[in-house]
């Protein structure tokens, strides 16, 4: 009891002193956080936080909403905006539903961005010795003839030669590397995905 009495003309003190360690405590749990966003996102994904990316090209933003479902479809188009550039922007409504958006465009994104990876790889190993014509050899790509090819898919698709379902079809190998994947590493492709797309538009 005697020590609160004189404890009284200092109460101020005491009360800054408990204060400053509750903050010394909560800086001390959170570094390691810190120290990993650093690294994660500081680091590997160039500063990226969000699958969600601030801007699209239009061809990348035809080809999420091609993979997505009509529902996501209608998610994605109502966020984003096209600018006179023809890219596309996101909007407020974007802005203000961000974390739904992340959620909703992780998996076409991420679906996307693997697809063009592995249909580059695979032109690549059959370009030598092709005789078929562009487009002869686009329609081929499409139609699932020959070596897939991504964007020859999303032409297709956007001349109404092959339907939403028929994508789903043709991009089961891409479902299929995803299928049982943690949501979080899906998210981290997606983020990779979005740092290619800022490459893309030509942004640091």
């Amino acid at each position: 009891m005697r020590i609160i009495r004189y404890l009284k003309g200092h109460i101020g003190a005491l009360v800054l002193i408990i204060a400053l360690l509750v903050v010394q405590a909560f800086a001390d749990l959170s570094l390691p956080r810190y120290t990993s966003d650093l690294v994660d996102v500081g680091i590997q994904q160039g500063g990226i936080d969000r699958p969600s990316p601030s801007e699209f090209t239009a061809d990348t933003f035809e080809a999420v909403c091609m993979l997505a479902s009509p529902d996501e479809e209608d998610v994605i188009r109502s966020s984003y905006d096209e600018v006179s550039d023809g890219s596309y922007a996101i909007n407020e409504k974007g802005l203000d539903n961000r974390d739904e958006l992340d959620e909703t465009l992780a998996k076409p994104f991420a679906e996307v961005h693997f697809a063009r990876s592995e249909s580059a790889q695979q032109r690549d190993g059959s370009a030598e010795g092709e005789d078929a014509s562009v487009g002869e050899q686009r329609v081929s790509d499409a139609q699932g003839e020959g070596p897939y090819d991504f964007d020859a898919l999303l032409d297709a698709y956007r001349a109404n030669a092959v339907s939403k379902e028929e994508v789903s079809a043709l991009v089961a190998q891409a479902e299929s590397a995803l299928a049982g994947i943690d949501d979080s590493i899906i998210e981290q492709q997606a983020i990779a995905a979005a740092k290619a797309e800022y490459e893309k538009l030509g942004y640091d």
